[in-house]
């Protein structure tokens, strides 16, 4: 019984999670639509999950630099 509660609480976990790309993808339809410091959060978030995510690295510095 246990295990079966257990994996019930995780599904939603695995389900709902945001991937990188999903974070950037936010973050330009932030930045397209005037919200830059959403847009920033949003890059930072995509930065965090993949630091190797060099679009982000870049929309973040274009972002702060107009902020």
């Amino acid at each position: 019984m246990k295990n079966g509660l257990f994996i019930f609480l995780l599904i939603p976990i695995f389900c709902f999670s945001q991937s990188s790309s999903d974070y950037f993808l936010l973050a330009i339809e932030k930045q397209n639509n005037g919200d830059n410091e959403g847009a920033l959060l949003a890059y930072n978030q995509s930065i965090a999950l993949d630091s190797m995510a060099p679009g982000s690295y870049y929309n973040r510095a274009v972002i702060k630099f107009f902020l």
